[in-house]
């Protein structure tokens, strides 16, 4: 009897685990960065270059320079690798769009407070389910490696799968079922 508990009761705490740990986070997701610089004439975008989480790419602002792009699993770096990169132009947006080519929904950004870019702040950040656009519009990279934007992420929380709920009614049931055959044993045995 006292098994048969331990078994219910292990099927219960089995049922309030999250069901898919990886969905809160891009490792191992695809995803596509792009350099867009409206301001040239004509009108740069670099192509876009792909990551799989975690992993860094290399972007080129104006086709001139190289903005290194690092993604781990809640985090966005950008980074010139050297002094190159300078002052992005000023304008409404010059900067980074982070695609994700998978299933994770994105549900907030914000600057990380190891960011070391002067004025970046989360005014420079807009996102969608699956997308993020990070503004460098008259930010200055001068200082090459030690100047960064840190971007964190969020990610929505997957919900529960339904054989998580069957696993939960199963092991009420088995304790429902382990109880009544107590009392029942209890009552022929007269106690």
């Amino acid at each position: 009897m006292r098994r048969a508990f331990v078994i219910g009761v292990a099927f219960i705490v089995a049922t309030l685990l999250p069901g898919r740990a990886d969905a809160l986070d891009w490792t191992g997701d695809s995803l596509t960065a792009t350099f867009q610089d409206p301001y040239t004439v004509p009108a740069y975008t670099d192509g876009g270059i792909s990551i799989t989480v975690p992993g860094t790419g290399a972007a080129s602002p104006g086709g001139l320079q190289t903005l290194n792009v690092d993604v781990t699993a809640t985090q966005i770096s950008l980074y010139s690798p050297d002094s190159s990169v300078g002052q992005i132009e000023p304008g409404p947006f010059d900067g980074e769009v982070i695609v994700d080519n998978t299933q994770s929904i994105i549900t907030g950004v914000s600057v990380d407070a190891s960011s070391t870019l002067p004025g970046f702040d989360n005014t420079f950040l807009t996102f969608t389910p699956n997308s993020i656009s990070i503004n460098l519009a008259g930010l200055d990279f001068t200082g090459g490696p030690s100047v960064t934007a840190v971007v964190d992420v969020t990610f929505l929380s997957p919900a529960p799968e339904p054989a998580t709920g069957l696993l939960m009614a199963a092991g009420l049931i088995g304790l429902g079922v382990i109880r009544r055959r107590g009392q029942y044993f209890t009552k022929a045995r007269g106690r």
